[in-house]
C-alpha cells in the first residue's frame, strides 16, 4: 500500500469516515458542555420603565404587607361563618331540651300536669317541625337569598322558646316545640351554603364543619342549664341563641355568589371586600364561580 508523508492512502481515499467520527465527537462534547455548564439566566426585558416601576412597587407592597392583597382576611371569614352557624346551636338545644324538661314536667310538683302520652308528644313535636323546615328552606334560599333565609329561620325558633318559657298548658308546649323544630330544620342548609360561599377554599372545609360542632355544643349547653335551672328558665335562656343569630346576621352582607347569580356584580364585589379585606385584589383572584 502506498504511503504519502507517512500516511496511508486509505486515509485520503475515505474522508467520510473521518468526518462522521469527528461529528460524533463534537456532538458528544456539546452534550457534555450542556449538562456540566449551567445555562445563563436571561435578564428580564421590560416593555417600558412604567411596567418595571409598577411591578416593583407591587413586590415592595407585598413584602411590607400593604397594597392589594391576594389573600383574604381569615378572621373576617371565621367570624362570618360563626354568625351563620350560630343558629345550629339551637338545633342541639332542641334535641337536649326534652331530656331535661320531661322529668320535671312529670314530677308531682310540676306547674303543668302532663301524662305519659303527652310527654311523648312534647318530645316528638320538634321532630315533626324539622323536616318541614328543611323543605321550606330550599325554596327560600333561591328566592330570598342566603342572608334573608338565615334571618327568617331564627324567627320561629325564637318564638318557640318564648312560648315554652311562658307555657301554662301542654298545648303551648306543643306549639313551642313545633316552632323550635321548624327553625332547627330551616337553619342547617342556608348556614352551610352561606359559609361555603363567603369563605376561601383553604378555610371552607373547616368552617363548614362548624354546623356539626354547633349541634353538639347545643346539646351540651342544654344539659348544663338543665342541671342548674327549671325547664321554663332553660327555655328562656335558650331563646338567647336565635335572638343573637338573628341580630348579628344583619351586620353581614349577602353572599357574593348569590348576588352574581342575580346579575348584581357591583354589590358582589363590595360584599367580597367585606369578607376578605379592604385591600383585597379582586383582579388576582377569580372567586365568582363556586
Amino acid at each position: 500500500m502506498p504511503f504519502v508523508n507517512n500516511k496511508s492512502y486509505e486515509t485520503f481515499s475515505t474522508p467520510s469516515t473521518s468526518i462522521k467520527t469527528s461529528d460524533k465527537m463534537a456532538d458528544s462534547n456539546s452534550l457534555i458542555d450542556q449538562l456540566a455548564v449551567p445555562q445563563k439566566i436571561q435578564p428580564i426585558v421590560w416593555k417600558n420603565d412604567d411596567e418595571k416601576t409598577e411591578i416593583q412597587k407591587n413586590l415592595d407592597d407585598l413584602e411590607l404587607g400593604v397594597g392589594p392583597s391576594i389573600n383574604g382576611s381569615a378572621l373576617r371569614q371565621v367570624l362570618a361563618s360563626f354568625v351563620a352557624q350560630l343558629g345550629t346551636i339551637n338545633t342541639g338545644m332542641a334535641f337536649g331540651f326534652s331530656a331535661i324538661a320531661l322529668p320535671q314536667l312529670e314530677s308531682l310538683n310540676s306547674t303543668i300536669t302532663i301524662s305519659k302520652v303527652q310527654s311523648s308528644w312534647v318530645a316528638s313535636m320538634s321532630s315533626i317541625g324539622t323536616p318541614i323546615g328543611c323543605v321550606l328552606t330550599g325554596y327560600m334560599m333561591d328566592s330570598l337569598g342566603r342572608k334573608k333565609s338565615l334571618i327568617i329561620t331564627e324567627i320561629p325558633a325564637l318564638i318557640g322558646w318564648i312560648l315554652i318559657s311562658f307555657a301554662t298548658n301542654v298545648e303551648m308546649l306543643y306549639i313551642g316545640r313545633f316552632l323550635v323544630g321548624l327553625g332547627s330544620g330551616m337553619v342547617g342548609a342556608p348556614a352551610r351554603v352561606y359559609t361555603s360561599e363567603v369563605t376561601q377554599p383553604h378555610l371552607r372545609g373547616m368552617l363548614t364543619a362548624l354546623s356539626s360542632v354547633g349541634v353538639s355544643t347545643g346539646v351540651l349547653l342544654e344539659y348544663i342549664l338543665g342541671s342548674i335551672a327549671t325547664w321554663n328558665i332553660v327555655a328562656a335562656l335558650s331563646s338567647i341563641i336565635p335572638f343573637a343569630a338573628l341580630f348579628l346576621m344583619f351586620i353581614y352582607p349577602e353572599s357574593p355568589s348569590y348576588l352574581i347569580s342575580r346579575s348584581r356584580p357591583d354589590d358582589a364585589k363590595k360584599a367580597l371586600k367585606q369578607f376578605r379585606s379592604s385591600n383585597y385584589n379582586l383582579d388576582k383572584r377569580n372567586e365568582w364561580t363556586y
